[in-house]
């Protein structure tokens, strides 16, 4: 008995702890760790048991078998514990993550072994972490949230790199989709302005006037601009000038009666280059707006050519507290070739109208002198017939004369 406490106490306290530090040293944070030590204790307990055995003889098994089946019972629940259970909670949540599963939680005492199925844990909760981030980033660009930013998790992180990328397409595809709605909605305001002018200048094609009035207040309505002015060339005495015939929001005094020469400020400039000029930095009192809550200066002004057939016929002038869009000034230069031919239009109507009425009077005239010389010549006639019945009256007497003369010589005669 005595040799086999001797044997027990080195294998406990010298062959154990030896044999421990040899392993912890080499496989301290590796799952070998804990099985080696569980097979170095068991090694060790058999060793023991063996010498008890050969020492007692086989009666020693009525002890040494209960407390074999004690230590290996013992074994299996560190086993169990140990490597076992966090094996088996690894593999539930991977399957759980297999089919798209990341409502996880992933038990902290299966993170915190330093062998490697914790370190496998803890790796897989770094991924189920990603796995969030790029559930959230795919969220927030279903709900059209571009401005959402991923942060890559390093720079090896190609699906973060292919998220990113993916985001700056839809991006890119929204921001063309949105600009091809706004030049179609621009489009389509520029259709409908020029359906609308057009039936304005067919409605009021037969004066200049009227037209000039009608045609300035419906552009400034329609572009919704405070001022405008439509200058037009005339021609008097040889002298030719613009001339402003309608304005909406003008100081009527000053501006209705006003001219400009070819080439003379910017309305003449505007009619010489025959090109528009559009002035974003207003001189100073070039024009001043003023309402019932004061008076203002204009942000822009732009002025465009009425052309036809590269012939100026007039410029429009438009003052606004806004800038001007491109697409704007685009639709106003259509519209302004629309009106210079009606302004040519009308003006040979105009100038056909006033050759009817002046060869109608010529007719009425003409058929008038010619009454004149019907009458004339009636009375002619009628004075001829009178004059050639007298004649005949006369020569009737004449005749009778003659015939008393005769009468009478014969008498005498006798």
């Amino acid at each position: 008995m005595k040799d086999v406490l001797i044997f027990a106490t080195i294998v406990v306290f010298a062959f154990i702890p030896f044999g421990g530090t040899i392993i912890y040293l080499r496989y301290r944070k590796t799952i070998v760790f804990p099985l080696a030590m569980l097979v170095l204790i068991t090694s060790m307990g058999t060793a023991i048991m063996a010498y008890a055995i050969n020492e007692f003889g086989f009666k020693s098994l009525y002890w040494a078998v209960p407390l074999a089946f004690i230590f290996i019972l013992t074994t299996n629940i560190f086993i169990k514990k140990w490597i076992q259970k966090p094996i088996k909670d690894l593999m539930y949540n991977m399957d759980k993550a297999a089919i798209g599963d990341l409502d996880i939680r992933i038990d902290e005492k299966t993170l915190e072994p330093v062998h490697e199925v914790g370190a496998i844990a803890r790796s897989f909760k770094l991924l189920l972490n990603s796995l969030h981030k790029i559930a959230q980033f795919s969220d927030e660009i279903t709900k059209n949230n571009f401005d959402h930013e991923y942060e890559l998790l390093s720079d090896k992180d190609s699906m973060g790199y292919s998220l990113q990328n993916m985001r700056n397409s839809l991006l890119k595809a929204r921001q063309e989709e949105q600009i091809r709605k706004l030049k179609e909605e621009q489009e389509s305001w520029i259709a409908q302005g020029i359906a609308k002018f057009s039936d304005i200048l067919r409605n009021y094609s037969q004066n200049v006037n009227q037209l000039s009035r009608k045609f300035i207040m419906e552009l400034v309505n329609y572009l919704d601009i405070v001022q405008g002015g439509l200058f037009l060339l005339t021609q008097e005495d040889d002298e030719t000038f613009l001339e402003l015939k309608a304005a909406v929001a003008f100081d009527r005094e000053k501006m209705l009666s006003k001219k400009f020469r070819i080439g003379e400020g910017l309305v003449g400039r505007c009619a010489y280059e025959k090109l528009p000029i559009y002035l974003t930095e207003i001189p100073e009192n070039y024009v001043t707006i003023s309402s019932g809550l004061g008076t203002g200066n204009p942000r822009s002004i732009a002025l465009i050519p009425a052309l036809m057939e590269n012939k100026v016929l007039g410029v429009i002038e438009l003052v606004s507290f806004n800038k001007f869009e491109p697409f704007q000034l685009e639709f106003i230069a259509k519209v302004g070739e629309n009106l210079a031919s009606s302004i040519s239009m009308v003006r040979i109507n105009e100038k056909t109208q006033k050759l009817l009425e002046e060869s109608q009077v010529q007719k009425d005239e003409l058929s008038a002198q010619e009454e004149e010389m019907r009458q004339n010549l009636e009375e002619l006639q009628a004075t001829q017939e009178e004059m050639k019945r007298k004649e005949m009256e006369l020569t009737q007497i004449n005749e009778d004369l003659l015939a008393k003369i005769n009468q009478l010589e014969k008498k005498n005669d006798n």
